[in-house]
């Protein structure tokens, strides 16, 4: 319950943060003028995004509407020192790989995910799951046929494999392949939605709330004299706002058909009873109080500090963000508790235009054991090729250090609607021997699927002795394929 409702609030207060977007109030008071500041914040951060991975983001958006083919290919390599070491034949890690398949074409209602693996020389027969709007099909090495079962039979085809009743939470949804790889929202939709609801949260907000003044605070190092605005909602304001947007909610068709429909329905409830239910969570929980506070230099947010403080216990949360974002980009993240004791800390920054290098450290539990994540990207853009080469260094709280490295070149071509890239992950495992896992994807937009039945059988059109005959045979397979693969000899 406690984790539910912190959710809650902490999505409260994003939306709050956010709301400047879309609601502009022409009276110069300090709730428009912490609007105004969010608003430059979001666009800034938006702009920083679109210029940096133009071409990424125009090639995902088009896979929300069009048909889209994409495979991944995950092999290993390691030095002839190290696996003779390990006692691993070279022969079969150079020889091994798996090539996940995917595609959707979600006007056509057509998907297929796959697996490919070749296992010491030896290609296996692909695993399949395709799906079009009528039905499931599935094959694999374990059975002979391919398999169908009809999206109106999934209950039916449920109870004769576990000969038990379904239960009330069984949803068909989560095994209709459409429904799970379907883009549950358009760009549209999301930005219509978010309108919605951020105009919601706005209204139920008063002026009073919000205060204005000046302050002298240090901004990554340097002393600044900063206006401020301080919004203060205490637990009424926060019942108000989560209320109404509840209330919104429930005539929020497009929510309710995602939630009918998606990976998200794990219990029994109807949506309106979810929401019946978080509605009375939210009238018995004591929110506390939350206080964010922005210093701007016009309406360019430098810091904010945001605390919540329990009303009912001596707790709470104490977050304070600086940020500075134009070509480059300057963090510093830091999350404590209200006597100063750090639990996170999140700092660093990226440079540069086309060529960028980030530079970023994550700290754990910086005042007792810290735990330490270092990176560095060096990004080199030359037209549709973009090349990253990252380090990683983790170093435990026993000064321990553990280094990584990943490289990747990818060149998306938006002309021909394709995607490639080759990838790698060495990790440095005994003595400065290094293991890389290579990953090697294409995404090609605008190809269209092809599924067919092929004669496909019905599993619930199957005699109680040809389903007998199919359990059989898929026990039978997996100890072939065992022997196929000779894993027992293998080491």
């Amino acid at each position: 319950m406690k984790k539910k409702i912190g959710i809650v609030v902490g999505v409260l207060v994003l939306l709050v943060a956010a709301a400047g977007g879309i609601y502009y109030y022409m009276t110069n008071t300090p709730k428009n003028k912490y609007l105004l500041s969010e608003k430059q914040s979001i666009e800034s951060w938006n702009t920083y995004f679109a210029d940096r991975y133009s071409n990424e983001l125009k090639l995902q958006e088009a896979m929300r509407e069009e048909p889209y083919r994409s495979s991944v290919t995950f092999s290993a390599g390691a030095s002839d020192t190290l696996l003779s070491m390990l006692g691993i034949p070279s022969a079969i890690v150079d020889s091994t790989s798996i090539t996940l398949n995917m595609g959707h074409d979600e006007k056509a209602q057509q998907s297929e995910v796959s697996l490919a693996p070749t296992f010491a020389g030896t290609e296996i027969d692909k695993f399949e799951w395709t799906a079009d709007k009528d039905a499931q099909y599935i094959k694999t090495p374990l059975f002979t046929d391919k398999l169908m079962v009809k999206n109106a039979d999934m209950k039916k085809v449920y109870e004769r494999f576990t000969g038990e009743s379904v239960p009330e939470d069984f949803d068909p949804n989560m095994v209709n392949l459409n429904k799970l790889m379907e883009a549950n929202f358009t760009q549209q939709q999301l930005e219509e939605m978010q309108e919605r609801y951020l105009k919601v949260a706005i209204e139920s907000l008063e002026d009073e709330q919000f205060k204005k003044g000046s302050e002298t605070t240090a901004i990554f190092g340097n002393n600044e004299k900063l206006a401020t605005v301080t919004m203060t909602l205490n637990n009424d304001d926060l019942h108000k706002v989560l209320k109404n947007m509840v209330a919104e909610m429930k005539k929020d068709e497009a929510i309710k058909n995602w939630y009918n429909s998606s990976m998200s329905t794990y219990d029994t409830q109807s949506y309106e009873e979810t929401l019946d239910n978080l509605l009375e969570d939210v009238k018995s929980e004591n929110f506390g109080t939350v206080v964010a506070k922005n210093y701007m230099d016009g309406k360019e947010i430098l810091k904010r500090d945001i605390t919540w403080k329990s009303d009912t216990a001596n707790d709470g949360i104490h977050v304070m963000i600086a940020e500075k974002i134009d070509q480059d980009v300057q963090l510093d993240v830091v999350v404590q508790d209200l006597d100063s004791t750090v639990f996170a800390r999140l700092e660093g920054t990226s440079k540069g235009a086309g060529n960028v290098v980030d530079n970023y450290k994550l700290t754990l539990g910086e005042n007792d054991m810290p735990f330490t994540i270092a990176m560095k990207n060096d990004e080199k853009v030359n037209g549709d090729e973009r090349t990253n080469n990252v380090d990683f260094i983790v170093e435990d709280d026993s000064g321990e250090l553990y280094q990584a490295t990943y490289k990747n070149t990818m060149v998306t071509d938006l002309k021909n609607n394709k995607q490639t890239s080759r990838g790698s992950i060495a990790f440095d495992v005994i003595e400065g021997e290094n293991v890389t896992i290579n990953i090697d994807s294409t995404t090609t937009v605008k190809q269209k699927l092809d599924v067919k039945r092929d004669g496909a059988v019905d599993l619930n059109k199957m005699s109680d002795e040809e389903f007998e005959q199919l359990q059989q045979s898929i026990m039978t397979n997996v100890q072939l394929l065992v022997d196929q693969l000779n894993l027992a000899n293998s080491f």
